[in-house]
């Protein structure tokens, strides 16, 4: 499941950086974001500061953009949260995920 979700997530990540800064603006975010995408799981608290630092303010817009797309394609209803970390989301998104699948399970 952790597998599938990172594959998931990643995926969220990069249609969101080749839509904000096409494909040859994301290669320079990929460099920049260095071992914490090319890795097979992604740790959300240091990717959201590595983004923060590369953005500022910025990244909080880039990170509900990737949260609301990881929300749809895991099926879940996404509503904003007063004071919520992308860290937070993701760790939501998870466990419905896990809910998810063993409500499936016979």
């Amino acid at each position: 499941m952790k597998e599938e979700f990172n594959k998931i997530l990643q995926q969220c990540i990069e249609k969101t950086f080749n839509e904000i800064f096409g494909k040859e603006g994301a290669k320079t975010i990929y460099y920049h974001l260095g071992k914490e995408l090319s890795a097979d799981i992604i740790h959300p608290r240091s990717f959201s500061e590595i983004l923060h630092r590369l953005f500022g303010s910025g990244a909080y817009a880039i990170e509900r953009i990737i949260i609301r797309k990881l929300y749809h394609e895991l099926g879940i209803e996404y509503s904003e949260k007063e004071n919520y970390s992308f860290t937070g989301y993701i760790e939501d998104a998870k466990k419905t995920m896990k809910t998810k699948r063993r409500e499936k399970k016979p």
